[in-house]
């Protein structure tokens, strides 16, 4: 992530019941109920216009994906993404985000990749 101009490095990893994160090369866990993980990952319901667009197809870690670009205005700011989709299975692969939130006066740029096997939690 870049926040600020400062990058930053998080890991996060889901399992049923906690959330792992690590920041600044310090792990920490958060309990967390499936119920509320599907709250927390739920996207923000408002009134704003998103657009979405498919833009070709990519090979990502080995895999096949379509990658899909998105723009979404909100009273909060403006989102820009490009997103990547496993041709195969399905599943998120990689996104980048750009934020430009409040009239430009945050800024962050995020780019996530997304693994799903062999993972073992830190703690």
């Amino acid at each position: 992530m870049n926040i600020g101009g400062k990058d930053q490095t998080v890991e996060m990893i889901y399992t049923p019941g906690v959330i792992y994160s690590r920041l600044n090369g310090k792990w920490s866990s958060e309990p967390m109920t499936p119920q509320e993980l599907a709250e927390f990952r739920k996207p923000n319901v408002h009134n704003d216009k998103a657009t979405c667009k498919y833009l070709k197809d990519e090979l990502v870690s080995g895999e096949m994906a379509a990658v899909y670009s998105s723009h979404d205005v909100s009273p909060k700011g403006v989102v820009d993404s490009q997103i990547w989709i496993s041709k195969a299975k399905g599943l998120l692969l990689r996104q980048d985000m750009n934020i430009d939130d409040e009239g430009g006066r945050d800024k962050s740029l995020t780019s996530s990749r997304y693994e799903y096997g062999n993972i073992k939690p830190p703690m």
